[in-house]
């Protein structure tokens, strides 16, 4: 293991990411750039290999040609004295894995692997094959932004001498059967996989949990895909029709895509109604879709409507940016609207003279008076819209302390004196609504105060340390529909007093606030909820820690898992305030966190698996003190819950 400090090829190393069997990965700083990336290193003993020389190298070769928003960019490719190395992006936060175990819900997980499938998509089309879809190589960072990671078994046409002869790549419980066979693969293979981990996704099982790895493989080869109604009653038995056919045997009998899986899941769990009222709107790429079902659909934007005054080229389009415009330039925002993307697109047709449109009026050019030099300019990305001097303005080298980990931020500095500006929409906030990007590096955290932010309501946070930058912050919080829309302010002189006013003339667009404060309707929600369960865990654990047969054992526990899932149903049920919403989603999935680990526990006590008996009474304690830990904290933020 390298040392804090060491320089590797221009990178220093800050500390331990993690380790494999392939490498170690390290969070280091590009010295030229003091950008922070993540710096993975191959193993010494493998560097003299040529066949994983040339696969490593691959990796970096083909992420760095892949330019997706779902996939880790590339920065470099190369080799030091410490061995053969890539710089990636770093992406903070967990594993798709780690959320399967902490007890994510099928519908959040199916939002991930919507996003993985157009990642898979997108190297599909260039004839790239990843070979090793599973959940650890699905990174999920703030905002819920998934990442598909690990392009080392990745295998292309033009390269089919990266496998050796008898060597199977990919991790078993989800590779192909043609992988398993040592067959060509194409893109199905990956379809395969992805049906697999959706299978795991639904049920907290891989598909084959098998006693050995020659009985795992003879499955893939051999067994009929596993049924998800099986283990989930409760889910439709459409869905088990979607994973039969990934996870086909042959590989010409599967979907056609992985976004095409993913669409029949979502179909599957919707129902024909709600499915059929779905809107896919192609953006100017014509790669991809996006799904637009949580906007006002039915509402086209009309000429005054149009976010921005000179009609928006391509290029704004296909990149997300909008410019920077005067104030008259904002248009209504009182109603929900596409999102800006969708908005730009239809701007465009708009522009194009589609339908006799146009966004300039009709007035004689000669007739005009020359407008007035607007002294202030607004700026928009997301929900968020700003109005700013004109001497600040829009930068991405805002510090990266800053940062609020979500795709879509409106980052100031001013021209003069040092100082900036974020905004951001996020859902992954602690207890206190700061956003979890922020508190994993705060150093202190001053308590809160409402406020009146603007037109809205929400805390302030003065005083806030944050490591790697020397000013202290100050933070407002707006909570939302669509999570916290954060804002953070620094800067000294009239750049400190200038920032706020920023901050108070927020428009929040496509998102709705609320009254603050604690939510009664969570709060019976959380009490009925907990009574109800404390009625029944009481018996049955008793009965469980007595137990002395496996049937026994396994009784108990599947009655404790149906108690927990029936609480998570109550919390789950609450109509609550976008400030209790994050409130109630951590205490619901704390509550089906423990739900999954009892109903672990009964299938290794109804199967006599006795070395897996000691580890599972451990996440079963790990959870029951997670929800407690959330039962504290809502008490401890006003909420009275047993």
């Amino acid at each position: 293991m390298l040392q804090a400090g060491t320089i590797v090829a221009g990178y220093r190393i800050e500390g331990l990411l993690g380790a494999g069997g392939m490498g170690v990965v390290y969070e280091a700083t590009q010295l030229s750039l003091k950008r922070t990336v993540a710096l993975k290193i191959l193993a010494s003993h493998l560097s003299a290999d040529p066949g994983f020389r040339r696969r490593f190298r691959r990796e970096g070769e083909i992420q760095a040609a892949l330019d997706h928003p779902h996939i880790i960019t590339v920065y470099e490719a190369g080799e030091a004295e410490a061995g053969l190395f890539l710089a990636m992006r770093l992406v903070r936060g967990t594993t798709l894995k780690e959320r399967f175990r902490d007890g994510l819900s099928l519908t959040a997980a199916l939002d991930l692997l919507e996003q993985t499938a157009d990642a898979l998509n997108a190297a599909h089309e260039v004839g790239l094959i990843h070979r090793d879809v599973k959940p650890q190589n699905v990174l999920v960072a703030a905002g819920e932004h998934a990442y598909l990671a690990d392009f080392g078994l990745t295998k292309s046409a033009q390269h089919s001498d990266l496998t050796q002869s008898g060597h199977v790549l990919g991790t078993i419980d989800y590779i192909s059967p043609e992988q398993v066979r040592d067959d060509d693969v194409a893109s199905a293979s990956d379809v395969y996989a992805l049906g697999a981990v959706l299978y795991e996704a639904a049920t907290g099982s891989v598909p084959f949990p098998k006693s050995s790895d020659a009985a795992v493989l003879m499955a893939h080869l051999n067994d009929p895909p596993p049924r998800v109604t099986a283990v989930r009653p409760d889910l439709p038995a459409a869905l088990d029709d979607v994973v039969a056919r990934a996870m086909a045997k042959q590989a010409a009998d599967r979907h056609k895509s992985a976004a095409a899986l993913t669409g029949d899941a979502r179909a599957a769990l919707a129902g024909a109604g709600e499915a059929a009222g779905r809107v896919v709107v192609a953006t100017l790429r014509g790669r991809y879709a996006t799904i637009a079902d949580s906007w006002d659909v039915s509402y086209v934007p009309t000429v005054a409507d149009t976010i921005v005054s000179r009609a928006p080229t391509v290029a704004d389009t296909v990149s997300g940016e909008l410019a920077e415009t005067s104030d008259e330039a904002i248009g209504p925002v009182g109603r929900r609207r596409l999102p800006s993307r969708i908005a730009a697109l239809l701007a465009v047709i708009v522009a194009a003279g589609l339908g006799g449109f146009a966004l300039q009026d009709q007035q004689a050019p000669a007739a005009r008076k020359p407008p007035a030099p607007a002294s202030k300019a607004s700026t928009a990305r997301g929900s968020i819209i700003v109005t700013h001097p004109r001497t600040w303005h829009s930068s991405a080298a805002t510090p990266h302390a800053l940062d609020l980990g979500v795709a879509e931020q409106v980052r100031l500095v001013p021209s003069r004196g040092e100082g900036a500006f974020v905004g951001g929409v996020t859902t992954a906030v602690d207890g206190d609504l700061v956003p979890v990007a922020l508190s994993r590096r705060a150093t202190t955290k001053p308590s809160r105060e409402r406020v009146a932010i603007g037109r809205y309501s929400g805390y302030r946070v003065a005083g806030l340390r944050i490591a790697g930058l020397d000013a202290r912050v100050t933070l407002y919080l707006v909570p939302t529909t669509g999570g916290v829309a954060a804002l953070e302010c620094y800067g000294s002189g009239s750049v400190g007093a200038g920032c706020p006013e920023i901050a108070a003339s927020v428009t929040l667009r496509g998102v709705e606030t609320g009254a603050l404060g604690p939510d009664p309707r969570l709060a019976t929600a959380a009490a009925d909820a907990m009574r109800a369960l404390n009625a029944t865990r009481t018996t049955w654990r008793r009965r469980l820690h007595d137990a002395s047969t496996g049937a026994a054992l396994a009784t108990s526990a599947r009655t404790l898992r149906d108690a927990y899932n029936n609480a998570a149903a109550r919390v789950a049920g609450a109509d609550v305030t976008p400030e209790a919403t994050p409130s109630r989603e951590r205490l619901r999935a704390a509550l089906s966190a423990a739900a999954s680990a009892y109903g672990r526990l009964a299938v290794v006590a109804a199967g006599h698996h006795d070395s897996a008996y000691d580890p599972a009474r451990v996440t079963v304690r790990r959870c029951e003190s997670r929800v407690n830990a959330e039962v504290r904290d809502l008490g401890r933020r006003g909420y009275r819950v047993a």
